[in-house]
C-alpha cells in the first residue's frame, strides 16, 4: 500500500472515532483502568397477594329451580303466592316440612323474607341431614266456590183466615 492510501485510512478511521465520541453513545463500562466493574444486581419483581377464592359455607343446603315455580307463605298450594323463582335461580334452605315435601328457603324480598316451595320442584345440594323440621303455620282454608254461607231464613207464619 502506498503512502497516500494508508492516509486516506487512517483519515477515514480517526473521523469514524471522532464521530463515535461526539455522539455521547453510552459505552458498558466507564471507569478508571484497572477498575473491576460491579456485578450486575437481580431484579426483584414485587408479588401480588392473590385474595384466598371464598367458599360455599360446607354446612349450607341450597336449592335449584328445575323449573319455573312460585314461592308460597306456607307449605301447600292454596297458600298465599309471595314469589317465585326462575328454572335455575338458586335458593339457600333454612327449613323442611316433617314429610320432607316442602323446602322453607329465605326469600329476602318476600313479607317474611322465607317463603316454602315443592321439594319436587327442585335439586337439593349440600348436607340435607342438617335442616330443621319447621312447624308450618296452618295454610288457610280455601274459600268457598259459591260465596260465603247465608244464615237460614226463618220461615214466616202464614195468617188464618
Amino acid at each position: 500500500m502506498n503512502q497516500r492510501s494508508l492516509l486516506r485510512v487512517g483519515g477515514v478511521v480517526l473521523t469514524g472515532a471522532l464521530f463515535i465520541l461526539s455522539c455521547d453513545l453510552a459505552l458498558p463500562f466507564i471507569g478508571s483502568p484497572g477498575e473491576t466493574p460491579a456485578p450486575p444486581t437481580a431484579v426483584v419483581k414485587p408479588t401480588v397477594a392473590v385474595p384466598p377464592t371464598p367458599t360455599r359455607d360446607p354446612g349450607m343446603v341450597s336449592a335449584t329451580a328445575n323449573e319455573d315455580l312460585k314461592i308460597y307463605a306456607a307449605p301447600a298450594t292454596a297458600a298465599q303466592t309471595v314469589g317465585q323463582l326462575s328454572k335455575g335461580d338458586k335458593a339457600r334452605v333454612v327449613g323442611k316440612t316433617a314429610a320432607g315435601d316442602w323446602w322453607q328457603i329465605m326469600y329476602l324480598t318476600g313479607p317474611a323474607q322465607r317463603g316454602w316451595i315443592a321439594a319436587k320442584a327442585v335439586t337439593v345440594s349440600g348436607p340435607v341431614e342438617t335442616i330443621p323440621v319447621l312447624q308450618p303455620p296452618a295454610a288457610p282454608a280455601p274459600a268457598s266456590p259459591t260465596g260465603p254461607a247465608r244464615s237460614p231464613t226463618p220461615p214466616r207464619a202464614t195468617p188464618k183466615p
